[in-house]
């Protein structure tokens, strides 16, 4: 079962209690199993927020590589020299 699947299913157990408990008071149980259905669910949704936000990016691929050095004047000369020859 993946996360969104699990969110509509605790959203619907939750909302099934509250049902139960209309116009009365709840009993101890039911409103423990509330309480942790609140915190699965708000830990669920991070989750899928974290898997809507896509990969984590990759440090390395940030990291920008160093441009190539230009020739020396010297050498820039000596190869135009011989490319005339």
């Amino acid at each position: 079962m993946n996360t969104g699947e699990l969110i509509n299913r605790l959203a619907h157990e939750r909302l099934t209690l509250y049902r139960q408990g209309s116009g009365h008071p709840l009993p101890r149980d039911v409103r423990a199993r509330l309480i942790e259905i609140v915190h699965e669910l708000d830990r669920l949704w991070d989750v899928r927020r974290h898997e809507l936000a896509g990969p984590p990016l990759q440090l390395q691929s940030m990291i920008p590589t160093p441009a190539p050095k230009p020739p020396r004047a010297a050498a820039a000369a000596r190869a135009a020299r011989d490319q005339v020859a």
